[in-house]
């Protein structure tokens, strides 16, 4: 059942697909470039993880694992930004 619920969601949006024809059937070929970019980028700006902006004492701390409502929210801004550049104004597609 997991599956092609799995199925249902990956295979559901049209605008998200290319289709190629084979010479026996069609294959669809989905977009997985906003998957990989999203989630890439929540693992590189999640605050604290790799850097913090702003930190405690300083205006940019390094790998302190601690975090605050500022950087919480200049990193959501920071990924907000990345996602639209990557994903709208750069077009990037990975098709499989």
């Amino acid at each position: 059942m997991l599956p092609l619920i799995l199925q249902f969601f990956f295979l559901s949006s049209s605008s998200s697909s290319c289709c190629i024809r084979n010479r026996t059937r069609q294959v669809r070929m989905n977009d997985w470039a906003a998957t990989l970019i999203a989630s890439a980028l929540f693992a590189l700006l999640t605050p604290g993880t790799l850097f913090q902006m702003p930190g405690r004492n300083r205006p940019f701390d390094f790998m302190n694992m601690k975090t605050s409502i500022a950087s919480i929210f200049v990193h959501t801004v920071l990924y907000g930004l990345l996602l639209i550049l990557f994903l709208v104004l750069l077009h990037i597609h990975l098709y499989v």
